[in-house]
């Protein structure tokens, strides 16, 4: 439980939109269930083993915006915990 109530004025609409879609799609599913899906993912399996996932095998190949999604993921990284 956290220690305090999240500040959500952090949060751009679109981006709690995101996080309610989230947490609703996957607020029931089971621990093993949750692993077996994340374990499935590009990114998790080229990783090496308790090492970094590379974050652009996160962004579908045909995304649209990839380019200007990873350039604006590299510039906030710094500020980023992940």
């Amino acid at each position: 439980m956290a220690n305090r109530e999240p500040d959500l004025q952090q949060f751009s609409e679109s981006d709690l939109a995101c996080l309610q879609e989230a947490f609703d799609k996957y607020v029931n599913m089971s621990f093993g269930r949750l692993r077996d899906l994340t374990h499935r993912e590009r990114a998790w399996n080229e990783a090496p083993t308790n090492g970094a996932m590379d974050y652009t095998l996160m962004i579908e190949e045909d995304a649209e915006n990839r380019d200007a999604l990873i350039q604006e993921i590299r510039e906030s990284a710094a500020y980023l915990v992940m």
